[in-house]
């Protein structure tokens, strides 16, 4: 999964445990937070989750 804040893209990895933990929402959110260790390594960004949170319904907040 590719997250992409103001600053930067970053990519999001997880392992299989937490994968299934969260996995209604990696499948089916539109709209996600992500928790986790941030790691930075020659310019590459990946933030190893350890909690998701489904966002979506903010969307509809989008058009106010």
């Amino acid at each position: 999964m590719t997250l992409e804040d103001e600053t930067s893209i970053a990519t999001r990895c997880c392992g299989r445990r937490t994968f299934e933990a969260f996995r209604p929402i990696v499948l089916g959110a539109r709209l996600i937070s992500v928790t986790g260790k941030l790691q930075n390594e020659s310019g590459v960004i990946h933030v190893v989750a350890d909690q998701m949170e489904d966002l979506s319904s903010l969307l509809l907040r989008l058009s106010e």
